[in-house]
């Protein structure tokens, strides 16, 4: 299947504010600038960079399951579960008291699950999507009164999780990927090559590995530097 040179584009933008969304974190946490990391100006900053990836998710997965593929299906969840696992584990390494137990890896998996039943159901993914978006925008509710119930009473998870990535309302994002698709000329736009969409779109392509191994290289970096 052709790649869409303006979705890897979009993941590859993604990528670049996820980069300097994680630096300025580092730079806070090693002492090196100023800053509240949990300001207005940052949670929603945070918000757009795991909505644009979300985006794209849904977008892909009506891609990749107009015509559903078992096979294609088992190796996406096998290959998100080992990433989660995996991120899971360094986490706990990292930052015992607030490892990643849903983080935006996890929500992809949970959502790849879910999102089986919205594709090729524009309006059934255009409702889901309001109904998991709209009350946490008027209202905040974000349903984290589930996480608490089984943070105190079932299996003691941290209160406070880096990289947090709830079902709603992020949801919302990949069932709004799936309907714009439906809706919209996308499936035949594309965008011509140049050297801006060509870094973009590389990005893009290896999101998942630059995901996985940026925060390590930054938090080693910023580490050695602490020691030295």
């Amino acid at each position: 299947m052709k790649r869409l040179i303006w979705l890897d584009s979009l993941r590859g933008i993604a990528i670049i504010l996820m980069i300097i969304f994680h630096l300025t974190w580092d730079l806070v946490q090693f002492n090196y600038i100023e800053l509240n990391i949990k300001s207005d100006f940052m949670l929603s900053f945070r918000v757009v960079i795991v909505g644009l990836f979300l985006f794209s998710v849904g977008i892909s997965l009506q891609i990749s399951y107009k015509i559903f593929n078992k096979f294609k299906f088992i190796k996406r969840v096998a290959l998100l579960s080992i990433y989660s696992l995996l991120i899971s584990i360094g986490s706990y390494i990292m930052y015992p008291n607030n490892w990643i137990y849903f983080g935006i890896i996890h929500m992809i998996l949970i959502s790849t699950f879910i999102s089986v039943w919205f594709v090729n159901r524009k309006y059934l993914a255009l409702i889901g999507s309001f109904v998991v978006t709209i009350p946490y925008i008027f209202y905040n509710i974000n349903f984290m009164f589930i996480k608490e119930f089984f943070s105190q009473f079932i299996i003691h998870l941290p209160r406070v999780s880096y990289d947090m990535a709830p079902l709603f309302p992020y949801m919302g994002f990949v069932l709004f990927g799936i309907y714009v698709y439906n809706i919209s000329k996308v499936q035949v736009f594309d965008i011509k090559k140049s050297k801006v969409t060509n870094i973009l779109s590389y990005l893009g392509k290896h999101s998942m590995i630059i995901y996985l191994i940026h925060q390590p290289i930054l938090f080693g970096v910023f580490l050695s530097l602490a020691n030295g």
